[in-house]
């Protein structure tokens, strides 16, 4: 689902949850989709976009922070 929408990687950095896009997804577009704050448990503070990806503080539960990265996929797989 993730490949579809565009991500070409998700990975955790130093507590962040970090997500990387593929030449399908600009950063335009990612920034649309995700930094209206409506993702389960972070604030628009709580990121940072960069050229290619969307770096999110992740949250300290593993549920919530597993929860975050599918709402993440989600959004961004509902654009195409």
């Amino acid at each position: 689902m993730a490949e579809g929408a565009g991500v070409s990687s998700i990975s955790r950095e130093d507590g962040l949850l970090v997500v990387r896009f593929g030449a399908a997804l600009s950063r335009a577009t990612a920034m649309n989709l995700l930094g209206d704050g409506g993702l389960p448990g972070v604030r628009p503070t709580d990121m940072t976009f960069a050229s290619n990806q969307v770096r999110i503080r992740v949250p300290a539960s593993p549920a919530r922070a597993w929860e975050l990265t599918q709402a993440i996929v989600a959004r961004l797989a509902a654009a195409h």
